[in-house]
């Protein structure tokens, strides 16, 4: 607007207030105008908005564990970093059933555990839970589980014709860890017509 303007007027022509700088300057039916707001102040739109009530209701009860690995998996869930550890560390599972749970506490186990988790599952689930102590030998830990696991994936390893000229070829060298490669290189192949690709080993997957 202001470059028509001066197109039409001669440079010495004054621009013409925009819009935006008349409905800043004058208020219909004259009168003086508002004085600016001061620094740091929010309009009154945007105070308006932030006092509106959130709309987002009471969270759910979260879902029941059927099983006492999805016990221990909830506690992950719901960020209670100290209690998920003790459940996989020092916790043998004697019995459990949904909205039972037996296990021996491991010798640094807190004295609290079974209390403190009876009253969370409770909570989360809407349901009564009754979490007990028991003397009887029970499971090995979901920890200690997981380590024999993967020593016998290592020792499964170990005894392959390639992974056993490696570890003889290089002295020193141990198996780190053990990962299923089939479904990668499954999910990478691609469709052909002809023989540039050949399909995968799954002994040499494992290797």
């Amino acid at each position: 607007e202001i470059a028509a303007r001066l197109e039409s007027n001669g440079p010495n022509a004054a621009p013409a207030p925009s819009a935006q700088d008349s409905a800043g300057s004058a208020r219909p039916g004259g009168g003086r105008p508002s004085p600016p707001a001061p620094r740091g102040s929010a309009p009154r739109a945007q105070a308006a908005v932030a006092a509106e009530p959130r709309e987002d209701g009471p969270a759910g009860p979260a879902h029941d564990p059927r099983t006492f690995p999805e016990v221990v998996a909830l506690f992950a869930e719901k960020r209670e970093a100290l209690l998920h550890a003790n459940l996989m560390g020092n916790a043998h599972l004697v019995r459990f059933e949904p909205g039972r749970l037996e296990f021996r506490p491991g010798e640094h186990a807190p004295r609290d555990l079974a209390n403190r988790v009876q009253t969370l599952l409770s909570d989360w689930t809407g349901r009564r839970w009754v979490v007990s102590v028991s003397q009887d030998q029970g499971h090995q830990t979901l920890n200690e589980q997981a380590a024999a696991l993967a020593a016998a994936r290592k020792a499964d390893a170990a005894s392959h014709p390639v992974v056993r000229a490696v570890l003889e070829t290089f002295p020193g060298a141990e198996i780190v860890e053990v990962r299923d490669l089939a479904p990668i290189a499954d999910s990478n192949a691609a469709p052909s017509d002809g023989d540039d690709h050949a399909p995968v080993d799954p002994e040499d997957s494992r290797s």
